[in-house]
């Protein structure tokens, strides 16, 4: 194998490959965590300690991460960052969901709608996105394996 055709499959087939294996992992992941949690999780009240607000520059949105404090069904504390777009307040109270198993794993209860699409998104994006080590792949082997005499 010529040191051009290892340099081909490193930087065009393999390396994209696994960036593609690692995102669907990725994405698989957060739909069963985001899954357990709709099916398994118990909702509670949580209050906001601090936040921290970003603004896109490109599409002018805001986004805020809040630290929250909540309670869980044995009176234990635990805080935890969360993401939303409506405007918060430092002591704002709203619904947690979180499991009993691993209180940390929580997230606000009213984004349950977008929370439980965003995994099937992310396995979809990196899906499209692994045509292009595939067209790689096809473009390698055609050319490698050609009737055509060099």
């Amino acid at each position: 194998m010529t040191r051009q055709r290892l340099k081909y499959l490193l930087g065009y087939i393999i390396f994209p490959s696994l960036i593609v294996l690692a995102g669907i992992g990725f994405g698989v992941y957060a739909y069963y965590t985001q899954m357990a949690i709709l099916k398994h999780g118990v909702e509670t009240e949580g209050t906001v300690l601090r936040y921290q607000e970003k603004r896109d520059k490109f599409n002018n949105i805001s986004s805020y991460k809040p630290e929250v404090e909540f309670e869980d069904a044995d009176g234990r504390k635990y805080m935890v960052t969360l993401s939303c777009t409506e405007p918060i307040s430092v002591g704002q109270k709203f619904p947690v969901l979180y499991l009993p198993s691993h209180p940390q794993t929580a997230f606000w209860a009213k984004s349950r709608g977008l929370t439980q699409q965003s995994g099937r998104y992310i396995v979809l994006i990196f899906v499209l996105f692994a045509g292009f080590p595939i067209w790689n792949i096809y473009i390698y082997r055609k050319s490698t394996f050609s009737d055509d005499p060099q």
